[in-house]
């Protein structure tokens, strides 16, 4: 399975025939158009029926596409932060995450990742869970103090047996990465990583890249994050 995590930095109403060489089956966009409100009917079209969508206005939410003719269903919220959007694509569990500021202004960003996960929805521990999207955090801005700082977060993921697909496949350390997946102010002198594909024991990565930006600065600060998944063997019987 092909999946694709995306900030697209607004307007992917005029944006998402870019994503079309990935073939992904599961697209997690954030700060998407609401297709349903759209006065693109390219867009609408392209869309179709078969996604999930939520957000506080129509111009900028958090998005799950996925490939028609394949079951999508919502899941409801154990807490609701802004903007975390889980849902079933047949058995599996994938929750798309936009972390954003806390409207009562005490936990942004990490500290709002973390209050979802502490509450453990139930399909966590599915070990075909998938758990993606721009946590809009890293672990070189932790503070040791702050109990909800990124590795807090990180660590309830591995407690439930979810690793991160870049950090496995790439035998790198949080807070280590050698590829970026986010230019501040789209300038490629200030890289920093906040985008994450976590999933369960259930699946193994084939393949893992993170967009370059010099073919995604024009678009978006943020690099499409693309993960192939494959399921993991179940462990044979052992002979008499």
């Amino acid at each position: 399975m092909r999946i694709v995590t995306w900030n697209c930095n607004g307007g992917f109403w005029r944006k998402h025939s870019q994503l079309a060489e990935f073939s992904a089956d599961v697209l997690v966009i954030q700060e998407c158009n609401d297709p349903a409100r759209s006065n693109n009917a390219a867009y609408r079209h392209w869309a179709g029926t078969n996604h999930a969508w939520i957000g506080n206005s129509a111009n900028k939410g958090l998005g799950v596409f996925v490939q028609n003719g394949v079951a999508l269903a919502q899941l409801p919220l154990a807490m609701a932060p802004r903007y975390f959007l889980p849902v079933k694509l047949g058995e599996i569990p994938i929750c798309g995450v936009w972390a954003h500021t806390d409207p009562q202004g005490s936990r942004h960003y990490c500290g709002q990742t973390h209050s979802y996960l502490s509450a453990s929805p139930a399909w966590l521990a599915d070990p075909l869970c998938i758990f993606l999207g721009d946590l809009n955090s890293s672990r070189i801005w932790d503070r040791p103090k702050r109990a909800w700082n990124h590795s807090a977060a990180v660590q309830i993921l591995h407690d439930h047996g979810l690793v991160s697909a870049y950090h496995h496949s790439h035998q790198a350390d949080q807070g280590g990465e050698l590829h970026p997946s986010f230019y501040l102010h789209r300038n490629a002198a200030k890289p920093y990583h906040l985008d994450y594909v976590f999933h369960g024991r259930g699946w193994s990565v084939d393949h893992c890249e993170i967009g370059t930006p010099g073919q995604w600065l024009d678009h978006s600060d943020h690099m499409p994050v693309l993960v192939d998944l494959k399921p993991t063997e179940p462990p044979r019987a052992h002979d008499p």
